[in-house]
């Protein structure tokens, strides 16, 4: 069952380019389906797809109207010309899917000039990019900075859409309807709860430093 996706969400992405990272078993995880068919009946706009070599077919499922398949060719000059003219005729939406196999196969560099033009060429046109990934560390181990190359980065979650920073850090929550929710709040990583369960109380610090110093003394250390 499809979920109706906020307005407010919507905007955030239309006319942008964001990366949406996820590690489900779905190519394309509900959440992004629901994106996907959101933005397109907002705002008209008609889906791209856009894979490198997985079975388009994967990507279609839960979309409610059928995208057009564009293959991405190892020749991103020839790519970007037919997307060009394409995106000089109207406005698209343009989901990128094979992000992860494209950059394992042709490498971090020309990857990046080739997302950086495509970004480029639809924001000049009111298009919409939206890009898929399960790696989490594409710029350690390709050299991609996510953060410079799109407008919006986000991290699905089973039930939940995290937006995240430049510097990683999540900055914002939403349900998959795309609501605001509360960030998640400092310190609450596992960490930091074992942390608290270990912190010392003012009291004990005092009877640990008695202890200290007196072992201190014993030794003849000064």
């Amino acid at each position: 069952m499809s979920v109706q996706v906020s307005t407010d969400f919507l905007r955030m992405l239309e006319g942008k380019s964001s990366l949406f990272f996820h590690q489900e078993p779905a190519l394309c995880p509900k959440p992004l389906t629901d994106i996907i068919n959101g933005l397109g009946t907002a705002f008209a706009l008609p889906v791209i797809c856009m894979y490198w070599s997985e079975s388009p077919e994967q990507f279609t499922h839960g979309l409610q109207t059928a995208p057009a398949m564009f293959p991405a060719s190892r020749d991103f000059t020839a790519t970007l010309i037919r997307l060009g003219k394409l995106l000089s005729e109207q406005q698209y939406l343009i989901v990128v899917h094979d992000l992860d196999e494209m950059v394992f196969t042709v490498g971090g560099r020309p990857l990046c000039k080739f997302i950086g033009i495509l970004a480029d060429k639809c924001s000049e046109r009111h298009s919409t990019l939206l890009a898929i990934s399960r790696n989490p560390h594409l710029a350690g181990e390709y050299g991609i900075d996510t953060s410079r190359l799109f407008d919006n980065r986000f991290r699905i979650e089973e039930n939940a859409i995290w937006q995240v920073g430049p510097d990683g850090h999540t900055i914002s929550g939403y349900d998959p309807s795309g609501e605001k929710q509360a960030a998640a709040k400092p310190g609450g990583t596992d960490m930091e709860k074992i942390r608290e369960i270990f912190r010392l109380t003012p009291e004990e610090q005092k009877e640990l430093d008695r202890i200290a110093n007196n072992k201190l003394k014993d030794l003849n250390i000064r």
